[in-house]
């Protein structure tokens, strides 16, 4: 514990040691910093009873941080009865302890699938843990707390509102921007089952988020948990993961095997398409607001405007494959 922030944080365990069940004569043996996330950083606090991770914002705007923070609290504590995810501990909206909002939460031990290899092992976890998820009861207290985000007006909401900063000021050539305008179209207008009963929907389901242990496979990293559409976690999976169409199959077959909703099946190459081409847009966006300062710092750091445009082009070729744009579409050497 050689940092402030890690001996502030073992200062805090020691004094709110009941809100983690655990006596007063507790044993910090250690805290380290585990590593950051798109939104957050980690630490690890090690006591003679368990593990957890103090996870914390980055981001300079207060608001959004005891939003998200609170969010993915909450969302743990909704789910915590079915061993899904990790459980919670703790909610501090105060910044005083450790300078701002934090959440502690149960650090989960396991092991993690290889995330650049989509072997059997991945897919099966995947389709294990959507399945079980899904068949979670929505009760009250979760149609309360959790935000409810059916495809098309996730579609709606994400894309339109990058459509305008996007297409203006000439940031593409006339080519381009005519397949980015097709893309939109495609994708705004379709269906997607608009009036399918909304489950859980981690939001991420991704190689990286799940672990393995010795308890079966859990979930982690749920701060975009909210109602959605039974086929966006599968949709979502298939974009992360870039499955050919036998492992699909695999997927399915064990999704349905397990208990997951059999009728995804009609709308799923919907949403996989929409899924893909938004987030082609937003790594685009990403690319050009790094470039103009429009991102905090440490929200960028160990990343630039070259790598998300690497990314948005691995992306283009992927819509491409699927048909959210046409095959025959170039990408703008101008965005490199």
């Amino acid at each position: 514990m050689d940092g402030v922030l890690e001996r502030k944080i073992a200062v805090y365990f020691k004094a709110h040691h009941r809100l983690l069940g655990e006596g007063s004569g507790i044993s910090i043996e250690r805290v380290y910093y585990l590593g950051r996330g798109a939104r957050h950083k980690n630490f690890v606090v090690r006591t003679a009873a368990r593990k957890y991770i103090v996870r914390m914002s980055f981001t300079t705007k207060l608001a959004w941080k005891r939003r998200h923070l609170r969010q993915e609290y909450r969302s743990l504590k909704v789910i915590e009865p079915t061993g899904v995810g990790p459980k919670a501990y703790i909610y501090e909206p105060d910044q005083k302890p450790l300078g701002q909002p934090f959440i502690v939460i149960e650090y989960v031990s396991g092991k993690r699938p290889n995330p650049h290899n989509a072997n059997n092992e991945i897919i099966d976890a995947a389709a294990e843990m959507i399945a079980k998820i899904q068949l979670l009861k929505v009760g009250a207290e979760a149609r309360e707390t959790l935000v409810a985000e059916p495809m098309g007006r996730l579609m709606l909401k994400k894309l339109e509102a990058r459509k305008d900063y996007l297409l203006k000021d000439g940031k593409f050539s006339d080519r381009f921007k005519s397949t980015i305008e097709t893309g939109y179209e495609g994708v705004l207008g379709r269906d997607y089952g608009r009036h399918a009963k909304l489950v859980f929907s981690h939001g991420d389901v991704a190689p990286i988020n799940i672990v393995k242990t010795k308890d079966g496979c859990k979930l982690i990293d749920l701060e975009t948990l909210a109602l959605r559409d039974p086929e966006f976690d599968i949709a979502h999976f298939f974009y992360r993961t870039n499955l050919t169409d036998a492992q699909k199959k695999r997927f399915l077959k064990r999704y349905v095997l397990l208990g997951g909703n059999a009728s995804v099946r009609k709308h799923l190459d919907d949403f996989e398409r929409a899924r893909t081409f938004e987030r082609l847009i937003w790594a685009i966006v990403e690319a050009f607001k790094i470039r103009e300062g429009l991102r905090d710092k440490e929200y960028s750091s160990g990343t630039d405007a070259k790598y998300f445009m690497r990314k948005a082009n691995e992306i283009f070729n992927r819509c491409k494959d699927i048909g959210a744009i046409p095959k025959g579409a170039k990408w703008d050497k101008q965005l490199q």
